[in-house]
């Protein structure tokens, strides 16, 4: 799990949530639905066996086994968090879902997104709209005008090629939202930079 950005910016949550937040005797809880106590324990023996093992393959299989904890623990179980680990549980997924529109900005959509995260697409647009105060769309918008400016002041590309390049078909469009967002067009703003 270590080997992904997501995945260590989970496990600095769960350190957080779970070892920092000791000292208030607050837990990360987990309720299991129905009966799966049997299961978890089955896992949770086999993983500190496997771990006491420590053999060449331990590491491999306990990685199995600690994907098949959470994906028990995800699927199985429902869990509570205090509001200030839910604030900063909101904050790893705005990170995350930030990080991925801004790798993927010319051709980001929200289905790629819920796809990617697995969320209803709602839920992107609540959770951008708390961090950001703008929509999905005025967040798409934003990181890719401003590509554009950089790429104006930054690159020797045609105004055309950079108006492909972070994701827009339409010229005329851009032409509008980039004006109203710096105030000139963008051949004006990249001679105003030499003058």
């Amino acid at each position: 799990m270590v080997e992904h950005i997501s995945a260590k910016k989970m496990i600095s949550f769960l350190q957080s949530a779970l070892l920092k937040q000791k000292s208030l005797k607050q837990y990360l809880h987990f309720k299991p639905i129905g009966t799966v106590t049997t299961q978890m324990e089955s896992h949770l023996i086999s993983l500190l066996n496997e771990l006491d093992l420590n053999d060449p393959g331990s590491r491999f299989i306990c990685k199995g086994m600690l994907i098949r904890i959470f994906l028990l623990l995800s699927t199985r179980y429902e869990f509570s968090l205090s509001s200030e680990q839910r604030r900063t549980m909101n904050w790893f997924m705005f990170e995350e879902i930030s990080d991925y529109i801004k790798d993927h900005y010319a051709t980001v959509t929200i289905k790629d997104l819920v796809n990617t995260f697995h969320f209803q697409e709602d839920y992107f647009n609540r959770l951008i709209k708390d961090k950001t105060g703008l929509t999905y769309s005025g967040y798409v918008q934003q990181i890719r005008l401003s590509a554009a400016e950089h790429m104006l002041f930054h690159t020797q590309k045609s105004i055309d090629d950079i108006i492909e390049t972070v994701g827009y078909r339409n010229k005329g469009y851009f032409y509008k939202i980039f004006t109203e967002k710096y105030g000139a067009t963008p051949s004006v703003l990249r001679r105003s930079r030499f003058l």
